[in-house]
């Protein structure tokens, strides 16, 4: 039986599991950043999420 984890690595096998880049659609980011809409980076530590300042 497959369930949802939030504590550590997924495994497809165990977890449910969704593509994170086949969720949205890349080229649409930068548009939606210019309109101050919601965007959300989920990565491990440690990843380079942080951008400096413009």
């Amino acid at each position: 039986m497959r369930f949802f984890d939030i504590t550590g690595p997924a495994r497809p096998a165990d977890h449910h599991c969704l593509p994170p880049l086949g969720r949205f659609d890349l080229d649409e980011a930068p548009a939606l950043v210019r309109m101050k809409k919601c965007i959300v980076l989920h990565a491990p530590r440690r990843t380079g999420k942080t951008v400096g300042p413009a």
